[in-house]
């Protein structure tokens, strides 16, 4: 039973309540338990197996080339005013990591429009920067 797929699972737990007509409800739920802690303990044995989660991979923080960039992503689709220089964000934030710099844009989008203004602007990423 360890290696069935939900599919024949389901088609077990359609079955069962044909097989068991005039069975009292308790037997249903102690057999649908007994079904459900077998599944949940051979998952289990299968993700807790050696060698499974003793890799680490360390993975640096962007550079300020990289979080130009990333920013830029970020950043294609926010409408930004004239005064928005991604050079100068993506220095002045060291030790950011792409998704830090995701919730910058977003964050920076956040505040615009909570001040009814269609442009993210410079001052909108500095306010941004203390928040994330």
């Amino acid at each position: 039973m360890c290696q069935t797929s939900s599919g024949a699972l389901l088609g077990w737990l359609f079955y069962l309540p044909m097989a068991l007509a005039g069975v009292p409800p308790l037997v249903f739920a102690i057999v649908g338990l007994i079904a459900l802690l077998y599944q949940f303990w051979v998952h289990t044995e299968q993700v807790r197996r050696p060698g499974r989660f003793d890799r680490q991979v360390v993975v640096p923080n962007p550079d300020v080339s990289g979080r130009e960039r990333i920013l830029r992503v970020h950043m294609k689709d926010v409408p930004l005013a004239a005064d928005v220089n991604v050079k100068t964000i993506a220095r002045g934030t060291p030790g950011f990591s792409g998704a830090d710099l995701a919730n910058l844009v977003n964050e920076a989008a956040l505040t615009a429009a909570r001040k009814d203004r269609r442009m993210v602007t410079h001052r909108d990423f500095e306010d941004a920067k203390d928040k994330v």
